[in-house]
């Protein structure tokens, strides 16, 4: 009863860390001592997504079921932020000065982009760091408690073979 407590506590805790805000970054010394030695002792390996079409699936908070054509077309979806700064029928980007007419938008626009998509990718990556914290956890919890699991079984089928020996030796 109590190994069962224990495995529910610690399925939470796993379940706390793999839904940890991304605001809060993993500290440093779990990623040291959890990501970096407990991961190869344990054989986890990375789950990190290694391009934008692995991390479009990865990151899938919807309940659907995803698969490469659903998700390649959540990706062609955010092209259509590129088609207004491509040439009608050659594809080939226009000037900026082209686009709207000798105005200079896009510097500005560009900057922000960039600082929004930087820090996207920093709580991406951060939440990625959870993940994978928590992932690492629940495999070493998982052998916490099958290694317990099996000593107390085997230690409740033994009671009898032993009492029935301690019969045998006292007569």
């Amino acid at each position: 009863m109590a190994l069962g407590t224990v495995s529910v506590c610690l399925t939470v805790l796993t379940l706390n860390l793999h839904h940890r805000d991304p605001e809060r970054n993993v500290p440093r010394w779990a990623k040291v001592i959890i990501l970096n030695y407990m991961s190869k002792i344990l054989c986890v390996r990375s789950r990190k997504p290694k391009n934008r079409a692995e991390r479009s699936l990865f990151n899938s908070s919807n309940h659907e079921t995803m698969n490469l054509r659903s998700g390649l077309r959540r990706i062609a979806g955010d092209v259509h932020i590129l088609r207004p700064m491509l040439g009608a029928h050659t594809g080939t980007l226009l000037d900026e000065r082209q686009y709207n007419g000798g105005e200079r938008i896009f510097p500005s626009a560009n900057r922000s982009t960039e600082n929004q998509s930087e820090s996207q990718a920093a709580r991406e990556q951060t939440n990625l760091d959870w993940k994978e914290l928590a992932h690492v956890l629940d495999r070493l919890f998982f052998w916490i408690v099958f290694i317990f699991m099996t000593a107390s079984t085997m230690i409740i089928l033994s009671v009898p073979l032993y009492k029935d020996m301690e019969k045998m030796y006292t007569h």
